[in-house]
């Protein structure tokens, strides 16, 4: 196992992978659909719109969570790794004649 190569696909990960779906969400949510002049037609748009906004944004925090989980569950793999070739070294001590 490249410990090194795990650490910085989960760094990879954390940078690279959550800051553009955040920035996304943020896009998102700030997006204005109403018209000053709303019209039967703009208000039900709205409403579906509404709707599919709330979806995608909990789709969105769900996938930045997951991105989290990952990361843990990388540097998590890594130190067990670490720890397992630790314990299953034989080092070198005092030998019985």
């Amino acid at each position: 196992m490249d410990r090194g190569r795990v650490r910085r696909l989960a760094e990879d990960l954390s940078e690279q992978g959550v800051p553009p779906i955040g920035r996304a969400m943020r896009k998102l949510v700030g997006m204005q659909t109403l018209e000053v002049m709303p019209t039967a037609y703009t208000l039900s748009l709205f409403l579906a719109y509404t709707e599919a906004e709330g979806y995608l944004v909990q789709r969105v925090r769900r996938r930045v969570a997951r991105l989290g989980e990952a990361v843990v569950k990388l540097h998590e793999g890594r130190e067990t790794w670490q720890a397992a070739e630790d314990a299953s070294t034989v080092s070198p001590g005092p030998r019985d004649a």
